[in-house]
């Protein structure tokens, strides 16, 4: 289900609305019209969806109609004058394809390969258009068993794009898994491993396959979940883990559990007695004790795998299982543990045929290739296994490329790798089941817009191409992550798997919709990045000492915003005393500005650990147990630990501009003081803040003399807001609060989030024209006109006269004899003669229009300007659409830019 085409239907089926536009005009009127862009696309069929939305009861402020006195009516506001179409390559690629074809319509490529080599084919012969190129994949599914590579040569320009993106209203995707037949599954007679169940009634109930009959030729050993699972010197996989996951089964779109105990939903099992503790030097490794019977049984089982928090909650690890003593319950680690094992905290197993005891759960032996299940209760449609383990796809110095609507499915490996790439964007993608970041972004000025990610393990990480060079200058990289969905991003590693990571300088992720995690789901580190306008929540629901947004442990890591954000429902679990935060910078984080955010139902709203010059301002807390806690790190004046901080300061001085960082941060002149030691707890700021049933700053007495804490409210109850029942924490302007504080600013709470129902929420009353395409939207609905769409003539908008009809809610007549055409509604009424455009009738009266009516292959245009003013309509208009409704200035262009490109990407042909 494509992201962006779901979101419009779930808002039509809210508004209920059932748009049919069928206007009378003659033949001669329109009957030839074929748009150039048209001539290859055939008419689409438009995805439905039963998903429900509920519409916001509040909105963006819009300026509402005004009188003709007031305001006059066809009032022209063009961002910059739309950009004359330009012929670009088309290729095509379809399931029934073959590379060895030419890639027209009708004789379609097979592969996204086959139409790169294809575009390198052209290229090189010269005859790639000067517009760049379009290769439209057709819907479908698309196996890739090799990374799919773009070079430096297959980019484009800015004014020449090579564009990959799905045949309009088809969904295509990619996947990086082997396909199951269900049917092929037969029940094991006599199996050794099947024996090793528990259950004697699950035992009756599983089936097998085997890969290696399915070409397969080796099965990958299980990738250890958890930050910390690669870290020791001494253990057999040291260094960091794979970005390549573990094989994995997914059915009908969900993926299924590798075995294990407890099951999912059920309490951990709690570590009893630490018989004895790992250590690296020598090798020890953990033996402890587990006080559950289930381990009696679990003599035979070779390859099981225990994972859990060690030590701390915030800190996953997992270790392959030496041994397992059934008499005494307890099992012994084969390698040592990176941190301590501890009392009560919180283990399982995994990778354990033995507790095969819910449907969807799986196990894979490794040595005889055969595939054991536990089928769930429902039809089995789709069933996949990850195998995959390159990125799926690589933007090797590859420039101005465009990927659109085509989804990424179903891998070990990363989904897109960017290296070195440099302004490309990824708009409306589906990416799910991916290896350890399924995005890495190493260039500047890419953008991922309107997408949706979830079920895989981490997000998107936005770097650049050299990080010493763009963070020891400055310079911003400007990658975008803009309007996405993120959901259950920690899918294997429930700790330290963030949705969204902002490194290095000069990032931002902006209007996002962030959830479902255990852990944190946003970090950053560097300088200069921001975190704006996102809605943040159900994080941190398993973890203590934690926030949904953390980041620390260097205080060179400066500039960075955090600002109208709503942080809400965010922990739970309870599992310590140090609690979970909206926003927590830890050790040494400083001179961040965190402004206009909204912190709602959270244990802690934010905390600032022993870092200088970080400032919360003019934010709003309700009902959290505590707003802000100013204080110094666990280890502060620990020599060991004030060592990592003056190393990262005098690693940083060791590349950076100083007088670049001087400039922008004075306070880095001494940011280590006469003796070395690094310049810490200054000048944290608590101010202009509100407090709803929530206590006030917290300060610990070690940064008392230099916090500035002032103008701060606090209020038992609702101060004002909008409608607080609904948790609509927008402040009316009769509120209490800016009368007892004048220097608070209200914050834009509506405008935080995705906001692609809001801008069709937005046109639902009005039509939305694309330039040189006929993809509309009309009422709220997106459609394909059979006539010809928006063009430019002379640097003026046009539409053919049925569109504007249909733009002012009007009708066309057409008088056989006279050939006359006359557009009607409200009263007034424009008429002319069919092919003479230059004696007009407003109102019934002889005119000239200031941009005259044209035809063009026997269509006739009419100028916006001009019926806009006639029949007293507004527009609003881009570079690739425009907006004709009742209202004046529906959009600002600079307040609704994002919304205004959403509804561009909806509609645009390219």
């Amino acid at each position: 289900m494509k992201f962006l085409a779901s979101k419009v239907i779930a808002v039509m089926l809210i508004i209920a609305m059932i748009c049919s536009f069928v206007m009378p005009l003659a033949a001669m009127a329109e009957e030839s019209v074929q748009n150039t862009s048209e001539t290859t696309v055939t008419e689409a069929v438009t995805e439905t969806t039963e998903e429900e939305v509920v519409e916001e009861p509040v909105t963006e402020d819009v300026t509402e109609e005004t009188t003709e006195e007031e305001i006059p009516t066809g009032t022209t506001i063009v961002e910059s004058e739309p950009t004359v179409y330009k012929e670009k390559t088309i290729l095509y690629v379809a399931t029934d394809g073959n590379d060895k074809n030419p890639g027209t319509i009708d004789a379609p490529l097979a592969t996204i390969i086959g139409a790169r080599n294809k575009l390198r084919e052209i290229r090189k012969s010269g005859l790639l258009a000067e517009g760049g190129a379009v290769v439209y994949v057709r819907g479908g599914t698309y196996r890739v068993t090799e990374g799919i590579v773009f070079e430096k040569e297959d980019g484009g320009t800015k004014d020449a794009p090579i564009i990959f993106r799905n045949y309009p209203g088809e969904d295509p995707a990619l996947v990086g898994g082997i396909k199951l037949d269900f049917s092929q599954f037969t029940k094991p007679a006599n199996d050794p491993v099947v024996s090793r169940i528990i259950s004697k009634e699950v035992q009756s109930k599983v089936v097998m396959i085997n890969l290696f009959d399915l070409g397969l030729e080796e099965i990958p050993d299980i990738v250890l979940p958890g930050p910390y699972s690669y870290m020791g010197e001494n253990q057999k996989f040291a260094g960091t883990a794979p970005d390549a996951q573990s094989p994995e089964l997914v059915v009908n779109g969900k993926g299924q559990t590798l075995s294990r105990y407890p099951n999912k939903g059920e309490p951990d099992l709690l570590i009893g007695e630490v018989v004895k503790q790992s250590s690296f030097d020598p090798v020890v490794p953990l033996t402890i004790g587990i006080n559950d019977q289930r381990l009696s049984y679990w003599g035979n089982a070779p390859d099981a795998i225990i994972s859990g928090t060690f030590a701390y909650s915030w800190g996953s690890e997992s270790l392959p299982v030496g041994e397992v003593d059934t008499k005494k319950l307890r099992i012994t680690t084969k390698w040592p543990t990176h941190y301590p094992g501890t009392q009560d905290q919180h283990v399982w197993f995994f990778n354990l045929i033995e507790e095969m005891d819910v449907p969807g759960e799986y196990y894979i032996d490794r040595s005889t290739g055969n595939l054991y299940y536990y089928p769930i209760n429902e039809e089995i449609k789709e069933m996949y296994l990850t195998t995959l383990s390159d990125k799926m796809i690589d933007f090797n110095w590859s420039d101005w490329m465009v990927w659109k609507g085509i989804d990424l499915k179903y891998m070990c490996g990363r989904a897109v790798h960017f290296t070195g790439a440099n302004d490309c964007k990824f708009i409306d993608c589906e990416v799910t089941y991916t290896g350890k970041y399924s995005f890495n972004v190493h260039g500047y000025r890419n953008q991922i817009l309107d997408c949706w990610f979830h079920d895989v393990e981490r997000g998107i990480e936005l770097h650049s191409s050299n990080a010493n060079y763009t963070r020891g200058n400055l310079i911003d990289n400007d990658n975008l992550i803009e309007n996405c969905l993120f959901e259950r991003c920690d899918k294997v590693t429930t700790t330290y798997s963030p949705a969204i990571m902002l490194s290095v300088g000069g990032n931002m992720a902006r209007h996002n919709e962030i959830r479902e995690s255990k852990h944190t789901v946003a970090q950053m580190s560097g300088s200069n990045n921001m975190y704006e306008f996102n809605e943040i929540y159900d994080a941190c629901t398993d973890t203590d000492d934690m926030g949904a947004l953390y980041t620390g442990r260097n205080i060179t890591h400066r500039g960075n915003i955090v600002r109208y954000n709503y942080f809400h429902d965010i922990g739970g679990a309870n599992r310590g005393s140090n609690g979970c935060h909206g926003i927590f910078y830890d050790d040494w984080w400083s001179a961040a500005d965190t402004v206009g955010n909204v912190f709602a139902n959270i244990t802690g709203a934010g905390c600032m650990a022993a870092g200088s010059y970080n400032v919360f301002d003019n934010n709003i807390f309700y009902n959290c147990g505590e707003s802000l806690r100013l204080t110094r790190s666990f280890d502060y004046g620990n020599p060991s630990s004030m060592e990592v901080y003056v190393n990262g300061v005098k690693d940083l001085q060791s590349y950076w501009n100083e007088e670049v960082w001087l400039k922008a941060f004075p306070e880095m002149a001494n940011a280590l003081d006469a003796d070395g030691n690094p310049d810490m707890n200054n000048y944290m700021v608590s101010t202009d803040n509100v407090m709803v049933n929530t206590p006030p700053t917290g300060l610990s007495e070690e940064i008392k003399k230099t916090a500035i804490v002032e103008r701060n409210l606090s209020f038992p109850k609702d101060p004002g807001f909008y409608d607080v029942e609904n948790e609509i924490f927008l402040l009316r302007e009769d509120s209490p609060v800016y009368e007892q504080n004048p220097e608070f600013e209200p914050i834009p709470f509506t405008r935080m989030g995705r906001y692609s129902d809001r801008a069709i929420n937005r046109v639902k009353d009005a039509y939305v024209y694309c330039i040189d395409s006929p993809w509309a939207i009309k009422k709220g609905e997106v459609v394909k006109s059979e006539r010809a769409g928006a063009i430019v003539v002379d640097g003026e908008v046009y539409l053919p006269v049925r569109c504007v009809a249909e733009a002012i809610d009007g009708v066309i007549s057409y008088n056989e004899e006279t050939e006359l055409i006359e557009i009607s509604a409200g009263g007034k009424s424009l008429s002319f003669t069919d092919g003479d455009t230059e004696n007009v009738k407003v109102n019934g009266i002889d005119a000239t229009l200031e941009n005259a009516i044209v035809n063009i292959d026997y269509v006739n245009y009419v100028s916006v300007k001009e019926f806009t003013k006639i029949f007293e309509k507004h527009y609003v208009g881009t570079k690739g659409i425009v907006v004709i409704s009742d209202i004046y200035n529906l959009f600002d262009l600079e307040a609704d830019k994002e919304l205004l490109r959403y509804l561009e990407e909806i509609i645009t042909m390219y």
